[in-house]
């Protein structure tokens, strides 16, 4: 039997049958394996600072301390729509937060 052809990925299957690639079906096995041994996965949070991934998280403080979105860009050497993308993740992931803030803003008033 010959090897698999150079550029063209290992396949777990007869030749002609649909195989499937063997990288794919490896990596779902490593995925489901703690999982099959008992271990359950750690939930992540959907809201709050928590939520914000590390790239949100560093343009957020940017733009706490008042840096525009060119600064920002500039500064972490983004694409300025990349910064607005992050953003835009963070104030949907802070919303709860931030409405809260104006209510209680607004109600001491």
């Amino acid at each position: 039997m010959r090897g698999p052809c150079p550029g063209r990925p290992a396949t777990g299957g007869e030749p002609g049958r649909g195989g499937e690639p063997v990288t794919g079906r490896l990596v779902r096995e490593a995925r489901r394996a703690p999982v099959a041994a008992g271990a359950r996965r750690v939930p992540q949070p959907r809201t709050g600072r928590a939520a914000l991934t590390a790239a949100e998280r560093r343009v957020v403080d940017l733009a706490v301390e008042g840096h525009s979105n060119a600064e920002t860009d500039a500064v972490l050497h983004l694409a300025r729509r990349t910064v607005e993308t992050h953003l835009a993740s963070a104030y949907r992931k802070l919303a709860a937060i931030l409405s809260r803030g104006l209510l209680d803003a607004t109600s001491s008033r």
